[in-house]
């Protein structure tokens, strides 16, 4: 009856009903309160409850039990893995190798803490000892590709994003990090490829069309780039990089007035002590217009904002010098 409980837990901590799933393997537990397995289920709720503390009382006891609780001291150093406590993490993950060396899984969060912990070089060979195990894991792949890519070993990386589509094409969070290895490789084509396939899946993920934004700024595909800034901005009309990319390209095309009218609407959204970059960008856009007096009124309002900001200073030098050369003409 208590493994019926178990599974019920199980089920309800997968559906994110974490104090239901709690309650469940406590009746397991009523029934046999020595399971290890229902105190390991017991910390897995509460780590995905993100309750930390309860979690690890919970694998503890379940270990205090069954010292040769290979999962459970897995998933314990998962619990470290997440709260950045590493070597604590690798302890366990070591324990757990030492009943299961053959477990794939362990091998694979082990690499990914060391990955966290930026120990790289180690990880990889824990990567590679989990594709011995199971080469067809497209996880590990993607692990792997991950790793080459904050080793710039883009090549590596690539060839490993793409044994990983090839294993399992529909693996999770692989063409945002395909594309960006291929942008650094300078193949910006296949790149657009990449963040295309994910905007297909999901038309409205701002993070990825202000990846397709970068790679189109890069390609030199001003009005294309610009498209999206404004799918970005439809979606959240209250994104302020989005704005400060919006402006440079419309600087870049020398579409000033629309310059000049992004300004205005990032000025509209953005806290008082930020707003001196916008009036600094803005008296530069007046200078390039030639309007040396409405540049002046631009940069003395981010002087009211900063009376040290060097670059109105420099800015309104500009403009007032410019101003005086033409009176003496």
């Amino acid at each position: 009856m208590e493994k019926e409980w178990i599974k019920v837990g199980i089920t309800l901590y997968g559906q994110r009903r974490y104090m239901d799933a709690i309650e469940a393997i406590d009746t397991a537990i009523s029934i046999n309160p020595k399971n290890s397995n229902a105190w390991k289920h017991k910390g897995i709720a509460f780590r995905k409850w993100k309750k930390y503390p309860n979690a690890i009382e919970c694998f503890d006891k379940a270990l205090n039990l069954n010292p040769k609780n290979s999962s459970a001291w897995m998933h314990k150093g998962v619990l470290y893995g997440k709260i950045n406590k590493y070597e604590e993490a690798i302890t366990c993950l070591d324990k757990s190798l030492e009943l299961t060396p053959n477990n794939a899984r362990v091998w694979i969060y082990k690499g990914v803490i060391l990955r966290k912990w930026e120990k790289y070089e180690e990880a990889i060979t824990y990567f590679n000892k989990a594709l011995e195990i199971n080469p067809k894991d497209a996880r590990v792949w993607k692990h792997a590709g991950v790793l080459f890519s904050k080793l710039e070993k883009y090549e590596e990386a690539l060839l490993c994003f793409n044994k990983a589509t090839e294993v399992n094409p529909r693996v999770k969070q692989i063409f945002d990090e395909k594309g960006v290895v291929l942008e650094n490789l300078g193949r910006y084509e296949e790149a657009l490829e990449c963040y295309n396939i994910l905007l297909n899946r999901n038309p409205k993920n701002s993070g990825i069309l202000n990846l397709k934004i970068r790679v189109l700024r890069k390609m030199k595909r001003y009005e294309d780039a610009l498209n999206c800034c404004d799918e970005v901005l439809n979606i959240n009309p209250e994104n302020k990089n989005t704005y400060f990319i919006k402006l440079q390209i419309l600087r870049n095309l020398e579409r000033y007035e629309d310059a000049l009218n992004c300004c205005d609407e990032v000025l509209n959204i953005i806290s008082s002590s930020k707003k001196g970059n916008i009036w600094n960008i803005k008296g530069d856009i007046f200078n390039d217009l030639g309007e040396y007096n409405k540049a002046i009124g631009c940069f003395n309002k981010a002087l009211e904002i900063n009376p040290h900001d060097d670059y109105a200073k420099q800015g309104k030098i500009f403009a007032i010098n410019i101003l005086e050369l033409q009176e003496d003409m």
